[in-house]
C-alpha cells in the first residue's frame, strides 16, 4: 500500500510540472538530483513502474538519513568532515579520469613500448642444476658439510658420472631433480643474482664448481643458450596505461597545484 502512495506521489508531482519530484522533511527532491543518483549507481530505465520503485527506493534512504539527523545520537561534524573528504576525493578521481581518458590512448601506449623496448626484453638461457640446500640457521658446521657435498657432486660429474644421475640421486632440488635437474629457461639477473651470474658465463654442456646462492650450494650445467625474448606489446600493454597514467598524473598534479597558493597560519 505503502509503495503504491508512493506511486501516486510521484506522478502527481511529474503531473503538477515542474522539475520537483518530491518532499522529505521540507527538503525538495528534484528530477535532476534523482537522475544524477541513477546515473551514479549506472541504472537506466524507461520503465515508469520500476523509476517509481527506485524513486521510493531513493526517497526511503533520505527519510531514514533524516530521521537519524533528527536523533541528535550522530556526530554531525564529524559526519560533515567525512563527506567533505569523500567530496574531495571523489572530485579529484573524476578530475583525472576525464582529463587523462584521451591522453593515453593505443598510439600512447605502442609509442612507449617502442621506445622502451630494451625494458621488455630479456637474455635468457636454459639450465640444470644440483643443490644442496643451506639456511640462515645452519652453524658454520652443517654449511661446510654442504659445501663438502657439492664439492663431491662435481668431481663426480667430472669424473664422467652423468649429470642427470646425479642429480636425480642428490639434489635436494626434489622438483627439478625429478627432471634431471632441469630448471627451463632462467633470464639474467633472475633467480639469485650469484646463480645467474655463474650460469651466463658458462658455455653449452660446461659444468661449475659449486656456486653458493641464496638458497645453498649448486652445481650448474648449461643446457641451451643464450636467446632473446622480446615480450609482445599485449602482455605488457596494460603495465605501460598505469605507467602513463602515473606520469600524466603526476604532471597534471603537480600543473594544477601551481595554480593554487597555500598559506599556513
Amino acid at each position: 500500500m505503502r509503495y503504491l502512495w508512493m506511486v501516486l506521489l510521484v506522478f502527481t508531482f511529474v503531473a503538477c510540472g515542474g522539475d520537483k519530484l518530491a518532499s522529505v522533511n521540507g527538503r525538495t527532491v528534484t528530477k535532476e538530483e534523482f537522475d544524477s543518483y541513477l546515473k551514479d549507481k549506472h541504472i537506466q530505465s524507461t520503465d515508469e513502474k520500476r523509476r517509481a520503485a527506485l524513486l521510493d527506493q531513493y526517497l526511503q534512504g533520505l527519510a531514514l538519513a533524516a530521521a537519524v539527523e533528527k536523533s541528535g545520537l550522530v556526530d554531525q561534524k564529524l559526519i560533515a568532515a567525512q563527506v567533505k573528504q569523500y567530496r574531495d576525493e571523489l572530485l579529484i578521481s573524476s578530475y583525472f579520469d576525464q582529463v587523462l581518458k584521451d591522453k593515453i590512448d593505443e598510439e600512447a601506449v605502442r609509442a612507449y613500448y617502442e621506445k622502451h623496448q630494451a625494458d621488455y626484453t630479456e637474455k635468457q638461457i636454459h639450465v640444470a642444476h644440483i643443490l644442496f640446500r643451506t639456511h640462515a640457521l645452519m652453524t658454520e658446521e652443517q654449511r661446510k658439510t654442504k659445501r663438502e657435498a657439492a664439492q663431491k657432486a662435481y668431481e663426480q660429474v667430472k669424473g664422467g658420472k652423468p649429470f642427470a644421475d646425479i642429480a636425480k640421486q642428490s639434489s635436494e632440488d626434489k622438483t627439478s631433480a625429478q627432471n634431471n635437474g632441469d630448471m627451463g629457461w632462467i633470464k639474467e639477473g633472475g633467480l639469485d643474482k650469484r646463480f645467474a651470474d655463474a650460469a651466463f658465463k658458462l658455455e653449452v654442456g660446461a659444468v661449475s664448481e659449486p656456486v653458493e646462492s641464496a638458497f645453498g650450494f649448486h652445481i650448474i650445467t648449461v643446457l641451451e643458450g643464450p636467446r632473446t625474448i622480446t615480450q609482445p606489446l599485449t602482455t605488457v600493454a596494460a603495465n605501460i596505461r598505469n605507467t602513463l597514467k602515473t606520469e600524466a598524473q603526476k604532471a597534471e598534479t603537480e600543473k594544477l597545484l601551481s595554480s593554487i597558493k597555500v598559506m599556513i597560519r
